[in-house]
């Protein structure tokens, strides 16, 4: 027994009618089961209850025994002077003054705790893999909104982190946010870090020169130190030594990249070169983004090509065979979805836009879902995403539902307890 299955219970009021009565034999109903609080102080803030003939408004604490309230000191503690009524599996000591018991070990359904511990001990990474594909659309495809638009906000609050840093410059921040979704994951902390150290104010100076973005942006990266070969690379090298003392630049330590057991295509070098190019492309890249009104056309912005040494390079002084380095469609998407539609819904939700909002719903339901291991536990579990918006959204749901067993919390987890 965990006190979280007797949260559940209270949650969703899933006890047996008729059956809930105080330790001193008043009977109970649950008007208003309170805000669950998963912080310090009582289990559920501004409950109702009726206990007896009278209305109770309050906080309620739960635990499995009622002696438990003194093993966690909570008589000591004034956050619980408001408590109407302690919930407990087993009454093992007397009642507490002023508080009234409630014992539910007897007020509900077994099944429900037998599906709970089957949840619970499951070795499966998706503990529900085996029923969720019987819980119906309509209860299924509203919990990933939920869980889609809970992800946007959190997206939404680590930009406002960062803006808040930077003066609530959008154009900087948002250069910060492509420059880390262009180390795709593996890079994105050195990515952003270049970007840190190469403020976007320099980038725009050159923009027009694609030689110069590219010597800016592998000379910061600490890809121009090396003595080279090929004529290209030293001219590089050259044309960064004058702007890294024109501009009194610093550089990174190439160990900060990485590129074992790492496909060419996502050599960091070659993904710098690729970055260059859009700066290039797009001018201000912000506004080129933010314009866009379909997942085609900020494609089109992405569909960059870095200069033609790279055609035969994934690194400097390195020749490989001889093929075009544009970005792929995967990579492209991953950008909408990481960085440009939390830009606009940020951009929607802080300026009161709906029209923004309804273009980042609209790009993310254009998209095709994403491929990882995360959406194919679902597909493999009979949910298959159907655009990105649901992908995303089963990204939220399972690492902060499923991974962590969440499933009474979880409204597809809720009908499978109550189905299974």
């Amino acid at each position: 027994m965990k006190e979280s299955f007797l949260h559940y219970l209270w949650k969703f009021k899933l006890f047996i009618p008729g059956t809930l009565k105080t330790t001193d034999g008043k009977e109970v109903e649950i008007i208003n089961s309170g805000t669950h609080n998963t912080n310090a102080g009582p289990d559920f803030f501004n409950a109702k209850v009726k206990i007896g003939d009278t209305t109770w408004a309050g906080n309620v604490e739960i635990h499995i025994k009622s002696s438990d309230f003194f093993l966690h000191k909570h008589q000591h503690d004034k956050s619980y002077d408001n408590l109407i009524l302690h919930v407990v599996f087993e009454n093992d000591v007397p009642a507490i003054n002023n508080y009234f018991t409630l014992q539910v070990k007897e007020s509900f359904d077994r099944k429900l705790l037998q599906n709970y511990n089957s949840l619970q001990n499951s070795t499966k990474k998706l503990a529900c893999s085996g029923t969720v594909a019987n819980v119906p659309n309509v209860i299924f495809k509203s919990w990933l909104d939920g869980m889609f638009f809970e992800r946007m906000e959190s997206k939404a609050f680590a930009i406002e982190e960062k803006l808040s840093q930077n003066t609530n410059n959008l154009d900087e921040v948002f250069y910060f946010q492509l420059a880390a979704n262009f180390g795709f994951k593996i890079n994105q902390e050195p990515f952003e870090l270049l970007a840190r150290k190469l403020p976007f104010s320099i980038l725009a100076k050159h923009r027009n020169n694609l030689f110069q973005l590219e010597s800016l942006l592998l000379g910061v990266a600490g890809f121009l130190g090396d003595e080279f070969e090929e004529s290209y690379p030293r001219e590089l090298q050259n044309e960064f030594r004058f702007l890294q003392k024109k501009f009194s630049l610093s550089t990174m330590d190439v160990f900060n990249w990485k590129f074992l057991r790492m496909r060419p295509g996502n050599f960091p070098t070659l993904r710098i070169a690729q970055f260059a190019a859009l700066i290039n492309k797009s001018g201000n890249v912000f506004s080129s983004f933010l314009n866009a009104t379909s997942a085609n056309e900020i494609e089109k912005v992405l569909d960059v090509e870095p200069s033609s040494y790279w055609n035969n390079h994934y690194r400097l002084d390195v020749p490989s065979e001889n093929k075009k380095k544009r970005l792929g469609k995967k990579s492209k998407e991953n950008i909408i979805i990481n960085s440009v539609i939390p830009f606009l819904f940020i951009g929607g939700k802080n300026q009161g836009k709906d029209e923004l909002l309804n273009r980042a719903n609209k790009l993310v339901n254009e998209l095709k879902p994403e491929e990882n291991n995360i959406t194919k536990l679902f597909s493999s579990a009979g949910k298959k995403p159907e655009n990105a918006a649901e992908s995303q959204a089963m990204i939220n749901l399972y690492k902060n539902f499923c991974s962590a067993k969440r499933c009474e919390n979880c409204a597809a987890g809720n009908y499978v307890l109550k189905n299974l």
